[in-house]
């Protein structure tokens, strides 16, 4: 079963990460005359890939540059990273009003699915139908874990850092990952601070530290 695999897996010599940089190429993502959130995903990424890489993991990046890859392409690339026991998607945020701030985790639940798929979609309906509760709830877990982590780190440089909680989201990348997958929301570019902190070089890598250690927790437990 799924939890056999993953504790295999958790316990090899190089366990197997995916990780998705959200947007690139001609997709910026969020952007202004500043940043682009394209790039803060990428810079955040490649410290985290470092991180696990010299943790003794082994990394599958869905996008290792400045390149535009659709969600169905991202998907792809994930389910050929076979025996891998987890997918990290890195975002940044963006709101309308710029005092919004804070990080955020995603995870998916089978039942929030259903409410948003058109009735008359019955290929969607039946791949929802087939999601494995177990790879749901370990992405519950997965999701809390890394969460906990980066919040941790990212105080030691801002203490004052919203946490706006684990949440549940309908996303295409998360729906057709095969693993326990999360994506999660770094900070707001339209905040002036933490569009100043997630451009600082320490700060991308305490976010980095912080996903790190919360993949190690989770692998810890499985």
């Amino acid at each position: 079963d799924h939890k056999r695999i993953l504790r295999q897996a958790a316990s090899s010599v190089q366990p197997k990460i995916v990780l998705d940089f959200g947007h690139g190429g001609h997709d910026p993502g969020f952007l202004n005359e500043t940043v682009k959130e394209k790039d803060i995903n990428l810079q955040v990424g490649q410290q985290l890939a470092h991180l696990l890489k010299k943790k003794g993991y082994e990394v599958c990046l869905i996008r290792s540059g400045d390149e535009y890859l659709a969600l169905d392409k991202r998907t792809a690339i994930a389910q050929r990273c076979s025996g891998a026991v987890a997918l990290i998607s890195i975002h940044a945020n963006s709101a309308s009003k710029p005092e919004t701030c804070g990080i955020e985790t995603f995870c998916h639940v089978p039942d929030l699915f259903r409410t948003h798929v058109k009735h008359g979609d019955e290929k969607l309906l039946a791949h929802v139908g087939l999601l494995d509760k177990n790879i749901t709830d370990q992405s519950f877990t997965l999701a809390h874990a890394v969460h906990k982590q980066v919040l941790k780190h990212a105080k030691k440089q801002h203490d004052q850092v919203v946490d706006r909680k684990v949440k549940h989201k309908v996303s295409q990348l998360l729906l057709g990952s095969e693993m326990p997958s999360i994506l999660i929301e770094l900070g707001y570019l339209t905040n002036q601070e933490e569009s100043e902190l997630l451009q600082d070089k320490k700060y991308q890598q305490k976010l980095a530290l912080g996903m790190s250690e919360g993949i190690d927790e989770f692998c810890r437990m499985m």
